[in-house]
């Protein structure tokens, strides 16, 4: 059998024996927009290196829609990035209007400010996608390196449901099933609708901005759905049997019994208690949590039925 390239004669480009005969009449303006809200220790991270790996480019601007964030992501740009913004690079623009984040609002509102020919929107926290693209490559250890990495770099960051069961699923296919199942609850804990999904349980409707759950069922929408295409069968179906395994169960019962107590009780005691247990939930530290109340009411349910 012949030589394939000979076989199907592709002509292919070779840029060493033809190179590009001249430089580009015009270098086309680019602008790089990103809508931040409360999302400054990311920005802190991305918007410095992007900046950096693109200076070469000589009409490049970075657009950066402060979107009513609570953080210090004003007094950061003001201050830290104001010799970019002197230098015409970098354009910072602030709205206080918003009360939660809209992604097609924010970014009308960047590609508005945009005076690039080509206008790409870039998210703050772009961070979190290294994990899922190693898992997607297949190479275990260097999702693991880079997820190590994340873990001293971040140490007490929540992160994204999608993020953590990447994290979880190459554990598990390391063999470290205890630390995978570890994951698989900061999964639950991060978006508590975002495993029902993937097991194709029914979720509620994102009917407006105002939904108490608006931004875990925007990640639902938003995240890179064909991350899912490189998750076995058999790894969704280990999934699926840790999330309605009894201890997990009780887990999740009692993280959605304290979240629906807060939804509208006032500040006090009370509340301050129920913010201290959620936390310690949501750090997997479970020490002092009373989950009697919970397991009664299963076994009650069991023997009825």
């Amino acid at each position: 059998m012949g030589d394939i390239w000979d076989e199907w004669h592709w002509d292919i480009w070779d840029p060493v024996k033809e190179p590009v005969p001249r430089e580009p009449k015009t270098y086309r303006k680019i602008s790089f927009c990103t809508a931040c809200m409360n999302r400054l220790h990311d920005l802190m991270v991305t918007l410095p290196v992007n900046i950096h790996h693109n200076r070469d480019y000589p009409n490049v601007e970075f657009v950066v829609v402060n979107y009513n964030s609570q953080d210090k992501l004003d007094e950061w740009m003001k201050g830290y990035m104001m010799p970019y913004i002197e230098a015409g690079i970098l354009v910072y623009v602030h709205t206080t209007e918003p009360k939660f984040f809209m992604p097609s609002h924010s970014r009308n509102i960047s590609f508005k400010v945009a005076t690039g020919d080509i206008v790409n929107n870039v998210d703050a926290d772009k961070r979190f996608l290294l994990g899922p693209l190693y898992l997607m490559l297949g190479n275990v250890q260097d999702t693991l390196d880079h997820y190590e990495w994340y873990q001293n770099k971040y140490p007490n960051e929540y992160g994204y449901a999608f993020n953590f069961l990447c994290w979880a699923i190459t554990l598990y296919r390391h063999g470290d099933v205890e630390e995978a199942e570890r994951k698989i609850i900061n999964t639950m804990l991060s978006n508590i609708f975002f495993i029902p999904y993937l097991l194709g349980h029914a979720i509620p409707s994102l009917y407006s901005w105002e939904d108490r759950y608006y931004n875990e069922l925007i990640e639902i929408e938003s995240f890179p759905h064909e991350i899912l295409d490189y998750i076995t069968s058999e790894e969704m179906e280990w999934v699926k049997t840790l999330y309605d395994s009894p201890r997990i169960s009780a887990i999740r019962e009692k993280y959605i019994e304290i979240d629906d107590q807060l939804e509208n009780l006032p500040r006090g005691k009370k509340r301050t208690r129920l913010c201290n247990e959620l936390f310690k939930i949501r750090g997997l530290n479970f020490s002092g949590i009373d989950f009697s109340e919970i397991e009664s009411n299963r076994t009650s349910d069991n023997s009825t039925n």
